[in-house]
């Protein structure tokens, strides 16, 4: 897409020759936007005619039925390394504000220790794997809509509010993709990450933006 008009000139003796053309027509944009219309304008002798092109990301289906309970909702997935005391401790601590919620843990370790602990799934994979390997094994376990991803030196406080997150990634006129939630005692984290969505563009971005400065926002609904 551009933002200025592109010219094409056919030369067709008749309408239906000019049909032909315009049937075989493809418009390619070398730009990708969330959701933008083009417009193409068809002159042929004193008429004009304007065909409307809705340039849109493809939805996925929505497969899975949530229900209202948040065990339903999300799963909690977390890849450890050679940190049992650590990952005992992180599962104790979800258990504690979400009793039920699926939790997937993938290690690599090279003696693993197993948790054995109801609506827990524990994978184990070769020793030194990689970090990306085991944490796309656990996401290959989820089964729910959401998930919430974690390290395993993580800990959930009173103020972790998973139904608010999926509150806002229910909301359907807010169309988000992704939430994330402030982390406690690591301040300068705010600054080296950033996630983004450009509402014209539809970007998504995430990495080290130190030179950025941080800009916040309201979502309209969530004054909180």
């Amino acid at each position: 897409m551009t933002d200025y008009p592109i010219n094409i000139t056919f030369v067709a003796g008749k309408h239906g020759s000019l049909n032909v053309i315009i049937d075989k027509f493809v418009n390619k944009s070398n730009s990708f936007h969330v959701d933008k219309y083009d417009q193409l304008e068809v002159n042929f002798l004193i008429f004009t005619n304007y065909i409307n092109v809705h340039v849109r990301r493809q939805s996925l289906p929505d497969i899975i039925d949530p229900g209202g309970d948040i065990v339903a909702k999300v799963t909690v997935i977390t890849k450890t390394f050679e940190c049992y005391d650590c990952l005992e401790r992180f599962v104790n601590n979800v258990r504690k504000f979400y009793p039920t919620v699926s939790i997937i843990i993938a290690v690599d370790w090279e003696f693993p220790e197993v948790v054995d602990e109801p609506n827990v799934k524990h994978f184990m994979m070769a020793f030194r794997d990689g970090c990306f390997a085991v944490r796309n094994l656990a996401l290959s376990q989820v089964r729910t809509k959401y998930l919430d991803f974690a390290d395993d030196d993580f800990l959930f406080t009173a103020n972790t509010g998973l139904e608010l997150m999926i509150e806002k990634l229910d909301d359907k006129d807010l169309e988000l993709g992704i939430v994330s939630a402030p982390i406690e005692r690591l301040p300068n984290l705010y600054y080296l990450f950033k996630l983004a969505l450009g509402a014209e563009n539809g970007i998504c971005s995430a990495g080290v933006l130190r030179s950025l400065a941080p800009k916040r926002g309201v979502i309209p609904g969530y004054p909180q």
